[in-house]
């Protein structure tokens, strides 16, 4: 059996959730983006996520950071290192956060949500700037996009499990220039 994308079999899964989508009502497949008007409350709960990751990440708590993930998310870093699953997560956030010798120790993260795009009332697509500054160290194919700062684009699929939203896929690609 042929393995799909996960960002496709997301969609799929997506576009074919009839619990909780708003489909075209003749009943054809749509890939058209979801108003986030008519998905009530539903920024709150990508907002309430944005705030948990990132104070996770400023208090250094790489347990509080992997708990923003669902169990089988994928996170793809900057340098194309590849995490799958919560746990994988929360140990590669563990060294990076590492007070003696982490790469990351004393660093701090700020979001901008560029884009926000619901799927269905399960499924959406975050678009963020990411701001890191107080790094102690960087890998060296991780480019400063300006002195003491590394900037990068971030996509999450969001996914919402019960009343929480997780992230479920993560894509990080480095900005190069400011």
């Amino acid at each position: 059996m042929k393995r799909m994308p996960l960002i496709a079999a997301l969609l799929v899964l997506a576009c074919n959730d009839a619990s909780d989508s708003v489909a075209p009502t003749d009943g054809a497949l749509s890939l058209e983006p979801v108003a986030a008007a008519s998905i009530p409350g539903q920024e709150q709960g990508i907002a309430r996520l944005m705030d948990a990751q990132t104070a996770a990440w400023n208090a250094h708590d790489a347990v509080a950071y992997g708990q923003t993930y669902a169990e089988a998310a994928t996170l793809i870093g900057p340098t194309g290192l590849i995490s799958q699953g919560r746990g994988q997560i929360t140990d590669q956030h563990a060294f990076l956060y590492n007070p003696t010798n982490g790469p990351f120790r004393g660093s701090s993260q700020s979001f901008v949500l560029r884009r926000l795009t619901f799927l269905t009332g399960k499924y959406a697509v975050v678009e963020l700037d990411v701001a890191l500054t107080g790094y102690a160290s960087r890998p060296p194919n991780l480019p400063e996009t300006e002195p003491g700062v590394v900037r990068t684009y971030v996509t999450w699929i969001a996914v919402k499990q019960g009343s929480e939203w997780k992230i479920g896929f993560q894509q990080m690609t480095p900005r190069f220039a400011p």
